[in-house]
């Protein structure tokens, strides 16, 4: 896209990763309704978005963790081990947490729901391209008491699971719940069959669980527990 008037040079440089296109079609066109913002290009896979980045040079990028040939948290540190300078913000249906912790410690700015106004998005946009971050208020609190050592914060499945499995578990703890094979898991993933059985081993070992049986019982409760509501 060409920058043709003296708003656009100084505008914010916006590229939205999604693989929604209702959420792609609707965010570009608020976006682009600000005076002081451009989106400059958009992505429904992550090597596309990583070709468009490269290319644009955004101020800003903002990524749903949810994509179909990548996992949102894999891609935020892809972009900043390429372009440290690019401020992240994660914009998701996810619950914030535990999925907010696990994206600010990954190095994004921001995080906020789909479920948000969007003139709440645009809010977070102009607040990240300025550096600094970007949370909801539940966030926040629930960040500051799990710095601080307040025990007496409600975690809940979720939660505990995220301390105790790296992103990589995570995602494979993920596919399980949601019944793929092992094969299939290695193929999302790119990984290959024995790393994949490797990481079933670390999860059982780190959650005490003997058997893969139980571990495909735990891994499917917690996608169901994820999919709904998540309270503090």
């Amino acid at each position: 896209m060409n920058e043709t008037s003296e708003c656009q040079d100084n505008s914010i440089r916006v590229i939205l990763v999604d693989d929604h296109q209702a959420i792609l079609e609707g965010l570009t066109t608020w976006i682009n309704r600000q005076p002081d913002m451009q989106m400059i290009g958009s992505a429904s896979e992550a090597q596309l978005a990583m070709k468009l980045i490269e290319n644009g040079h955004p101020q800003v990028v903002i990524v749903d963790l949810s994509l179909r040939d990548s996992d949102g948290i894999d891609l935020i540190k892809r972009i900043l081990l390429r372009s440290p300078e690019i401020n992240v913000l994660v914009c998701s249906m996810y619950p914030e947490i535990p999925y907010a912790q696990r994206a600010l410690n990954s190095g994004a700015k921001g995080y906020i729901s789909k479920d948000c106004s969007s003139e709440e998005i645009i809010e977070a946009i102009r607040t990240i391209a300025q550096g600094k971050y970007h949370t909801s208020k539940d966030v926040s609190e629930w960040l500051l008491k799990a710095q601080f050592g307040r025990k007496t914060v409600r975690t809940g499945q979720n939660r505990g699971l995220y301390e105790e499995l790296s992103d990589r578990e995570i995602q494979v703890f993920e596919h399980i719940g949601k019944g793929l094979t092992t094969i299939e898991i290695a193929s999302r993933l790119h990984l290959s069959s024995h790393t994949v059985e490797t990481y079933r081993l670390r999860m059982k070992a780190k959650l005490g669980i003997k058997h893969n049986a139980e571990l495909g019982s735990k891994a499917t409760e917690w996608v169901l527990d994820k999919q709904r509501t998540d309270d503090i």
